[in-house]
């Protein structure tokens, strides 16, 4: 394209208009690719599943679809006449794709399920088919993505004497749109459009730019003359056999790049304890955004230097060298953290600003400094390769294709072989050493000095015995370790993330237990928290007339399990969770959940508990839930509409649903809609706050009746005895004061908020609303409190001796839920005169004793 043709006023303003547009384009089109990535990786997981396997899938499609398209249609491009309408057609077919992504999806998602549920196969062939259809879903659009960075290098890149200058400043461009993508769409897009909607806004970002270079190149004319005022760079023709070198170091870089980006991700999501959807896309973003700070370095003060094999050796030191830094930053972060807090750069209040710093922060001072370098590296490569500006289609399409090809290698292995045999820092350590010895194979073979390859050789080979002998073999479970009470246990790592258990003291010289996913507490064994646990299990085998087959999903510690495995008619449990190393950690509570791996009833199964019961033939009597916090990345699937209308699609008739409702860790708004995506499937739905901070909700297809005679019998079976008693629950009229609002007033509490559904996870996108919040979600529910007069009326055979029992602890009950909101509100002198007085009430009670002291928590 002649610049000089553009309509602007003047050659000056041509020449400075006219790449600035085009860059503008590539940028645009770097945004539409990770919003891309970032929608269709968590519609995707809603057909074939969150676990590692199938997020790695869905990975490993998007890139392949890009190297592919890059290296199949590089060629195409550089023979191209006019490379704009190309652009133009690459751009606009990936929009028209987007657009009919949605339809194409809920297709294959209907066949998906039917071949699922009708055919009997291994776990080996339902993922060949998950990848099959990734295939079939992501590849066709990525293709085409894939090839629009030749295009637009081809478009740009016209001049020998601008040659690396132009390779750096598309590529930067191009990052910096991606960077801005995974921010726009893990922040803004999918809470105000949803996840359809998000991929219509980047299908039609992609028409734009389309319609842009399709008008542009109205004037493309043959290549111009060169810019007279730059002075040419000092080149010579690669040889074949350097362009095998320079091709065989980027896919290994690839390799490494995207290794360190699953370790450094799963290291931080650890020591700063979050596992926020907006924590992984700062994440993802700072790791681009030092690729982005090293093509622009390039720009400035590589790109007019003759490239050699002996910089781009340098550079891959220098990745190796902050790679280990990191290994040690990872290591300390969470005495970092603490520093931080103590002198007060966080802020003194948690905030969303101090957040997103700390975030920030921290990304930045793991990632920086070699993504950075990794920035430089890859320009420079593609300098090395070419002589002249033709044939820079193809040279970048084929250099493309094998950095991304190394790249999906790097990302699948890291996360399924390095980290389960290795950990995450020894891991870590490896890619480093990688990033060594490559480095001594560019020095050796780039033609430095002598003294120079002694030189990289001999510090590599220093650096790799330093690392593989002076780490130890368990740095990073030592290191979370240290700023923890209690003794560990268990530490596992595997693809999901990290499991540890602790042991940690408890009152009157007591201990207790507590399962750590990724560091963030899941679950624990006292006394408060074993009294939910087990009630999850126990409330609805109990309001089921007779329970047989069972499902638990997200199986933690176990003890919903063995608590649904405790009663006589309940002959199977199936158990399924997504890690690996919870269900092995379990037995490490089987004081606490009976035994339940050695139980005969128990079916043990690792997977995502939704796909689980996607394709699950079976139906259940009871189906009960405990997934972690809504607000984490990836779980309000398992607390949406949709999830609840497959959970009522697989009850028998009769069958009862539980979920666990977490009465912290987000707002009062969130909580009623957690309650009203649960009630808008099951109308008839009840929920139950047996301790301050946690409830649960139940539903079924038809109103449950609760007869408190039948309640009481089934109660004294002395194994559901025993394990009600161990979380004080002595009666049935005890259990029964616990039910706090029935299903017309949960109707009234959830008017005016709108469901989670899988399209608008907005409990997950929670932008806007607080942060954190005060607990008042159970003063929020008081005045929605049935009458006593209801609940009895709304209960069958309630003699005269357990309506006066009930009477009592309905009172009593009162008085703690009285003193639970004090508390919330700080007011820890009403809390006592509260629960004081439910202990005078119910002197029997081990529960009111325990909440006044006179028991161990």
């Amino acid at each position: 394209m002649s610049l000089a043709d553009v309509p602007i006023a003047d050659e000056q303003a041509a020449q400075r208009g006219a790449p600035a547009l085009f860059l503008l384009l590539i940028t645009l089109s770097g945004l539409a690719a990770l919003i891309y990535q970032v929608a269709w990786t968590r519609r995707l997981s809603l057909v074939l599943g969150v676990s590692t396997y199938a997020v790695a899938t869905v990975l490993a499609a998007f890139l392949g679809g890009l190297a592919l398209g890059a290296w199949v249609l590089g060629g195409a491009i550089d023979r191209a006449r006019r490379p704009l309408r190309i652009y133009a057609a690459l751009e606009a077919g990936t929009g028209l794709l987007a657009l009919l992504f949605p339809f194409v999806l809920e297709g294959v998602h209907r066949l998906y399920v039917a071949w699922g549920q009708g055919t009997e196969a291994p776990d080996g062939v339902h993922l060949l088919v998950r990848v099959v259809l990734c295939v079939f879903l992501v590849l066709p659009s990525t293709f085409l993505m894939g090839a629009t960075l030749p295009a637009m290098c081809r478009v740009l890149v016209r001049d020998d004497r601008r040659l690396g200058r132009d390779l750096g400043r598309v590529y930067g461009y191009n990052t910096l749109g991606a960077a801005l993508g995974a921010l726009l769409g893990g922040f803004v897009l999918i809470s105000w459009l949803g996840l359809r909607g998000t991929v219509w806004f980047a299908g039609l970002l992609n028409l734009t730019i389309a319609a842009a270079a399709a008008w542009l190149s109205r004037r493309e004319e043959p290549e111009p003359g060169g810019d007279p005022q730059l002075a040419p760079v000092p080149t010579s023709a690669p040889t074949s056999g350097m362009v095998r070198l320079v091709l065989a170091a980027s896919a290994v870089s690839g390799f490494a790049a995207l290794g360190y980006e699953v370790l450094w991700t799963r290291g931080l999501v650890t020591v700063l304890h979050t596992g926020f959807t907006y924590s992984l896309s700062i994440m993802l973003a700072s790791f681009l955004g030092g690729l982005v700070l090293g093509s622009f370095l390039f720009v400035r003060f590589v790109a007019a230097r003759a490239a050699s094999l002996r910089t781009l050796s340098w550079l891959q030191m220098g990745i190796g060298i902050s790679a280990l830094a990191s290994v040690v930053l990872l290591a300390q972060a969470p005495y970092l953290e603490r520093k931080a807090v103590a002198l007060g750069l966080l802020g003194s209040t948690y905030t969303w600003l101090s957040w997103i710093v700390e975030v920030a922060l921290a990304s930045g001072l793991v990632m920086l400094v070699p993504t950075t370098l990794m920035g430089i590296a890859l320009p420079l490569s593609a300098r090395l390769i070419l002589a002249d500006h033709r044939g820079v289609g193809k040279a970048i399409g084929v250099l493309y294709g094998f950095n991304t090809m190394g790249s999906i290698l790097g990302a699948l292995v890291a996360g399924f072989v390095l980290v389960p045999r290795l950990g995450t820092l020894n891991a870590l350590v490896l890619l480093a050493v990688l990033n060594l010895l490559l480095a001594a194979v560019l020095a050796w073979s780039g033609g430095a000095p002598r003294r120079e390859r002694w030189v990289v050789a001999g510090v590599a080979a220093t650096l790799v015995a330093g690392s593989l002998l002076v780490v130890p073999q368990h740095y990073f479970r030592e290191a979370l370790s240290r700023w923890k009470g209690g003794r560990l246990l268990y530490f596992a790592e595997d693809a999901t993330g990290i499991v540890s258990i602790y042991e940690e003291p408890a009152a009157a010289g007591d201990w207790y237990r507590r399962l750590y996913v990724n560091e963030t507490s899941y679950a624990s064994s006292t006394t408060y928290a074993r009294r939910y646990h087990k009630l999850l299990g126990h409330l609805p085998a109990l309001l089921h007339p007779e329970p047989r087959r069972t499902l638990v999903i997200a199986f933690g510690t176990g003890m919903t399990a063995g608590a649904l495995a405790h009663h006589p008619s309940v002959t199977r449990v199936d158990a399924v969770d997504i890690s690996p190393a919870v269900l092995e950690g379990a037995r490490y509570f089987s004081r606490e959940n009976g035994g339940f791996l050695d139980n005969p009833k128990a079916r043990p199964r690792v997977e995502d508990g939704r796909h689980h019961l996607l394709l699950s033939k079976q139906a259940y009597d009871v189906i009960t839930l405990e997934p972690p916090p809504p607000r984490f990345a990836g779980i309000a699937s398992l607390y949406s509409r949709d999830f609840y209308e497959l959970c009522r699609s697989r009850l028998r008739p009769g069958g009862v649903v539980a979920q666990w409702i977490p009465m912290h860790s987000h707002t009062e708004e969130e909580m009623r809609m957690l309650v009203r995506s649960f009630v808008e499937v099951f109308p008839a739905s009840m929920l139950w706050v047996p301790v301050q901070r946690d409830a649960i909700i139940v539903g079924s297809r038809v109103p449950i009746v609760v007869d408190v005679q039948e309640l009481a019998r089934r109660m004294e079976h002395p194994a559901v005895r025993a394990d009600l008693r161990d979380v004080d629950v002595g009666s049935a009229e005890a259990l029964v004061a616990t039910w706090l609002v029935d299903a017309p007033s949960l109707a009234s509490y959830v008017e005016g908020v709108t469901p989670i559904t899988d399209d608008r996870p907005s409990i997950e996108f929670f932008a806007g609303r607080p942060l954190v919040e005060a607990p008042v979600h159970l003063e929020r529910l008081m005045p929605f409190r049935m009458e006593a007069a209801t609940l009895m009326n709304s209960l069958r055979g309630l003699t005269p001796a357990h309506r006066a029992e009930l009477e009592r602890q309905l009172s009593a009950m009162d008085h703690f839920y009285r003193g639970s909101v004090l508390a919330s509100q700080g007011d820890a002198g009403g809390r006592i005169r509260e629960f004081a007085r439910a202990l005078e009430l119910a002197p029997d009670s081990r529960f009111f004793r325990r909440l006044n002291g006179q028991l161990p928590p």
